[in-house]
């Protein structure tokens, strides 16, 4: 390696702010705001790939992360149960360095923030590391040391540590954020209609990932026989429609799910059902302007981050954009056309947070009373709930049996 007395000036990273990438001199990377990048490249999923990408959820941040290997995800899921961590991100930047007067470039795997300090992490199993690559692990550490960071390469695991960790990681998390999931699986260009529809798919697929969207769930979402959004879909490698002889006659839409990730909802497929008929209602109501896809999306997204108790919510303005498939920018525009929806919000300029209360009718705690049934004794009967992006969820069809079971 060219390592000068000017090489941190000479070798630079390239992160990503949005969707806008800067270059950063090793000098520097010590200065970087890490809570506001995102991955330096995308995560693709595609058939043909021999390796094995996907999102984990993890407990520390409450959000998912990519990864592209059963080694990655390990590296994710023990690090989720290592004490203080604080932050983590895949694909953080991009290094470009100098050997032999060449210069070389690497992505490390992940950045992780912790409470004892700010850790560089590259993933390859023992025995799979060439020359090239410690070449370019040395370059990382190099940089990490500069920074006043620690670097490691993770070669692998003890079978034991990763069987213990995945069976208490599966015990405490139940379900997953389904439109967290689809946030980051998607493009940041698919459409609210494509995005709409996604959350039916996710939520109504059954054990082989295959989903059947009757017309009425097409009109409900105002829909119709649009092609576009089942075509976006497809484009981004998220699913792939199937065509039936009867299916082609009454309406009916089929396909397979293509994102391996969905497999990791536990709730039963009732429940994910319930869930589904929820997010149809909310984004089918009558508090937005129902040819604005936009509006019905952000008003879905709105609903599912809200206290049901107390009709307010209160989350990442950032992170509500992405769900919606906006930028900051563009979501502040659909939030002053929610008049009808929303008493008010507003963003702290300090936190990036962004605070709203919806109006009674179009709240979920309202939308929970509709779809509750009381006993003849008037008793309140305890039931399984589901999480629709951290929001609890009542599931009419357990309902209906408790009552039948009076």
């Amino acid at each position: 390696m060219d390592l000068d007395e000017k090489w941190p000036a000479r070798w630079t990273t390239t992160w990503k702010f949005g969707h806008s990438p800067v270059a950063i001199p090793v000098r520097g990377l010590d200065q970087v705001s890490i809570g506001r990048s995102v991955p330096v490249r995308r995560f693709t999923w595609r058939t043909d790939q021999f390796h094995r990408p996907g999102l984990e959820y993890l407990m520390a941040t409450d959000r998912h992360h990519g990864f592209e290997s059963y080694e990655e995800e390990g590296l994710l899921l023990v690090s989720d149960f290592a004490a203080g961590l604080v932050e983590a991100l895949s694909q953080p930047f991009r290094l470009r360095f100098f050997a032999e007067g060449k210069a070389i470039t690497h992505t490390p795997d992940f950045l992780l923030v912790t409470d004892s300090g700010v850790f560089l992490i590259d993933v390859r199993p023992v025995g799979q590391i060439k020359a090239e690559d410690a070449l370019k692990f040395a370059a990382a550490a190099e940089a990490a040391l500069s920074a006043g960071w620690r670097y490691g390469v993770v070669v692998g695991w003890r079978q034991h540590v990763l069987t213990n960790v995945d069976a208490l990681s599966a015990e405490r998390r139940p379900l997953p954020d389904v439109l967290g999931i689809q946030a980051q699986a998607l493009p940041s260009h698919t459409g609210a209609a494509a995005r709409l529809l996604a959350v039916q798919c996710a939520l109504r697929m059954d054990s082989e990932a295959k989903v059947r969207l009757a017309a009425g769930v097409m009109r409900s979402l105002r829909l119709g026989r649009d092609p576009l959004p089942w075509s976006e879909l497809e484009q981004s490698r998220w699913l792939r429609r199937t065509l039936t002889a009867t299916g082609a006659a009454d309406g009916v839409v089929t396909a397979q799910l293509l994102d391996g990730v969905l497999f990791t909802q536990s709730p039963a497929r009732p429940d994910r059902r319930s869930a589904a008929d929820w997010a149809l209602r909310m984004a089918s109501g009558g508090c937005m302007a129902a040819g604005n896809l936009s509006l019905r999306l952000a008003a879905l997204c709105l609903a599912a981050h809200t206290d049901a108790s107390a009709g307010r919510g209160c989350a990442e303005l950032e992170r509500i954009a992405r769900e919606c498939g906006l930028v900051p920018a563009e979501l502040i525009a659909v939030l002053d056309r929610l008049a009808t929806c929303l008493i008010g919000w507003h963003v702290v300029s300090s936190s990036g947070d962004l605070h709203w209360e919806l109006l009674p009718e179009a709240s979920v705690s309202a939308d929970k009373r509709s779809m509750w049934h009381q006993g003849d004794t008037g008793e309140r009967r305890e039931n399984s709930h589901l999480t629709l992006a951290g929001i609890d969820l009542p599931l009419e069809g357990q309902s209906r049996r408790s009552e039948q079971a009076m």
